[in-house]
């Protein structure tokens, strides 16, 4: 009898499971989590699955808040998993079917170790390690739960039915599956990993059992998911993914792999910016590819013969017609090494452009920036910027500045690969995002918020921005009003506004008040519907848009006043035959063409009759209901 890969008690170690493939044990472990009989199997032959519980179900009401904090947990717990249970395995499948075919199973079965090891291995290796790191900020923060075990990660049920797949074949190693099926997914709030700094900050006593949800069913046809050939072994990959879609919009066919940009490494970390820096230089597309390292831009590499030639002699004719020349020099570098990777910034550089009988010039010797442009010289130098005149001392914003203060060195990451160095623009972004996310802790971020909940962080700016104003002898709050009303626009109201007074204030005309109390108000409540159709004065179109809306028509009408007009043909077209081009839109939508009564509903005057064709998808679509009529008539009508 064959046990079916999962994850099981480790026969090696108490309190611990570890993940069977199949065929044999593999090094992923994790913490055990549920109990398991006493006389469960040692031998990884026979290993006894854990047991679960079954997920509860439950209702369907939703709040916004709750709804937003879910959808955030689950992406990152998500990530989580897979990247902690990650390790050198090779992964992939034997055959391209098998590959997706194993990712759908893996998705089915809520086992994302199994999902992330039919990745191509440079996509892995891509997002893994920075994700891991970030997972461990989050977790340290409080945003996910300090217990998260990343082998059991709840609140969300998926299975994956009547799974079929076909296949294109775009070259020997490149092969398109075409998956169609149905995905079942439903919601178990109360089981979602959330980090007490949400549970005490943003949720305040929420009912996480509100984001509980029957099972809802999604079907699906012909998603293409590009699995490639590594090493005799088959991945899926989503950088190929994306390429193959390109190329069949194009109609043209993959090169052999034989003809691909073949990857440049460099000796040394200066060496490989070096070189893409003499190939930026050059206007060398080829070169400029060819040093990005593999791990990123392997597919970019493969698919590159097919726009290279004809992108090439773009940017050559560019050149010969506007005489463009590209000088770098005195390029010297400062590098903090890393495991496996180093960061390089310019401590020098001097750059020369011409085009157009126009030159351009800029240096930099580590301290003064030095640029030329038609004969004018303009210097700045890091010694000479003067002194701010606000005071950051204890304060948030103090707080943060001291914070990126202690950051670490950030710059272009060049990585180690096969043949030896390359740069990594992928990499060198995670590492900005990770190099802020090191230096933040808890304690500032539940400082800020704070200040932001009592008004003490729009009073200081309030006081600030007085001081800066006044020392320019200028009126602040004549300029912009109040840095207090400023930061209400940008955050909401400081003060918390009874849900009563917002209504009262949108159906006394006050179109903000609609939309803040849109924001504000359970789903499928009446303070949602007053919301909606800002105080009964408009069709509902979907909240938070009362005062875009209202604007929109002051604006025409002021327009059609304006213009002093009274004839008919000044007025706006309403209905069928008002509009010759509206006409043809609605005639298209009559006869089941969704993107014409997506165009009519979008280009036809608010409240008309054309609108509500439109809108009604030609009378297809009840009233109340905003779908696309592109995706509402996909099917037919």
């Amino acid at each position: 009898m064959t046990t079916p890969a999962g994850w099981y008690p480790d026969p090696n170690a108490e309190g611990t499971q570890r993940y069977w493939d199949g065929a044999q044990w593999t090094e992923h472990t994790a913490p055990l989590v549920a109990t398991t009989p006493a006389d469960a199997p040692a031998s990884p032959a026979e290993p006894a699955p854990l047991a679960t519980d079954a997920a509860p179900d439950g209702g369907g009401g939703r709040r916004k808040l709750l709804g937003g904090v879910a959808a955030a947990v689950l992406v990152v717990a998500a990530g989580a998993f897979a990247v902690t249970q990650l390790a050198s395995a090779d992964g992939g499948a034997d055959s391209p079917e098998a590959a997706v075919s194993g990712l759908f199973d893996s998705m089915a079965d809520e086992d994302l170790v199994g999902m992330a090891e039919i990745v191509l291995p440079g996509e892995r290796r891509t997002f893994v390690d920075p994700m891991l790191e970030g997972v461990d900020h989050l977790r340290r923060w409080g945003v996910l739960d300090e217990s998260l075990d990343t082998s059991d990660v709840g609140g969300i049920d998926l299975e994956v039915e009547d799974l079929e797949l076909r296949t294109e074949e775009a070259a020997e190693d490149v092969v398109n599956v075409f998956a169609s099926g149905t995905m079942v997914a439903s919601l178990q709030g109360e089981e979602l990993p959330v980090g007490s700094l949400l549970e005490e900050r943003a949720l305040e006593g929420e009912d996480m059992s509100e984001l509980d949800s029957e099972p809802a069913r999604e079907g699906f046809e012909d998603v293409m998911i590009t699995a490639v050939r590594e090493d005799g072994r088959w991945y899926v990959s989503g950088t190929y993914t994306i390429a193959e879609a390109a190329r069949a919009d194009a109609g043209v066919q993959l090169p052999p792999p034989d003809e691909a940009v073949q990857p440049i490494g460099a000796d040394s970390p200066e060496e490989a910016v070096d070189g893409l820096m003499a190939s930026i230089a050059d206007l060398d597309l080829e070169g400029m590819i060819a040093r990005l390292h593999p791990d990123e831009a392997s597919a970019l590499q493969r698919y590159a013969p097919m726009f290279l030639d004809e992108g090439q002699a773009a940017i050559d004719e560019m050149v010969a017609e506007a005489g463009l020349d590209i000088e770098i020099e005195d390029l010297d570098y400062d590098i903090v090494e890393r495991d496996g990777f180093a960061v390089v910034t310019a401590a020098t550089f001097s750059l020369r452009a011409t085009a157009d009988g126009e030159e351009v010039s800029m240096s930099f010797d580590g301290d003064c920036t030095v640029i030329t442009v038609d004969g004018e010289t303009e210097e700045v130098c890091t010694a000479d910027a003067p002194e701010s005149s606000i005071d950051l001392t204890d304060t948030p914003i103090g707080d943060v500045q001291a914070m990126l203060d202690e950051m670490d060195e950030v710059g272009l990451v060049v990585a180690e690969g096969p043949g030896g160095w390359y740069v990594a623009p992928v990499r060198s972004y995670s590492e900005v995002v990770l190099a802020v996310m090191r230096v933040i802790d808890r304690e500032h971020i539940e400082r800020l918020i704070d200040s932001a909940e009592d008004g003490s962080l729009a009073q200081w700016f309030e006081e600030q921005f007085e001081s800066m104003f006044g020392e320019l002898g200028l009126d602040e709050d004549a300029l912009f009003g109040s840095s207090t009303e400023m930061f209400e626009e940008i955050g909401g109201p400081i003060e918390t506004t009874d849900l009563g007074d917002l209504v009262d204030a949108c159906q006394g005309g006050d179109m903000g008040a609609c939309d803040d109390l849109w924001w504000s108000s359970p789903i499928d409540s009446e303070e949602e519907r007053i919301a909606e159709t800002c105080g009964d004065t408009l069709p509902a179109e979907g909240g938070g848009t009362c005062e875009a809306r209202a604007g929109s028509d002051q604006s025409d009408s002021s327009a059609d006043e304006g213009s002093g007009s009274t004839d008919d043909a000044a007025a706006l077209p309403d209905t069928y035959g008002d509009d010759p081009s509206l006409d043809v839109l609605w005639e298209e939508c009559e006869a089941g063409d969704g993107a014409a009564c997506d165009d009519l509903y979008m280009e036809s005057p608010v409240g008309s009759e054309y609108e509500e064709f439109g809108r009604s998808c030609g009378g297809r679509q009840e009233d109340g209901s905003f779908d696309w009529c592109e995706d509402v008539l996909a099917g037919g009508s």
